[in-house]
């Protein structure tokens, strides 16, 4: 049930907490997925609290690790207010 909230949901990031909390580890083919689809549009810091998340779950995140290992990341500052969560 939580991981269908999280498929509908606009701000992906409190779901996939309420998937951690819950230790639902059936959301992490959702969480990791909307990663995959979103790498380009993720700033770091979004991608490292999925990655949090994803790892408390049990699941696995070092191949998408590379994506971020390999890509020239410029390093902006993000205001708090900025972030899409």
């Amino acid at each position: 049930m939580l991981k269908d909230y999280f498929r509908k949901s606009s701000n992906k990031y409190i779901e996939a907490n309420a998937l951690a909390a819950y230790e639902d580890g059936r959301g992490i083919p959702a969480i990791r997925g909307h990663v995959e689809r979103n790498l380009d549009n993720l700033c770091y810091d979004e991608y490292l609290m999925y990655r949090e998340v994803v790892l408390i779950l049990g699941g696995q995140m070092e191949d998408l690790d590379e994506y971020f290992d390999n890509y020239d990341i410029v390093d902006e500052y993000y205001e708090v207010d900025d972030l899409p969560f």
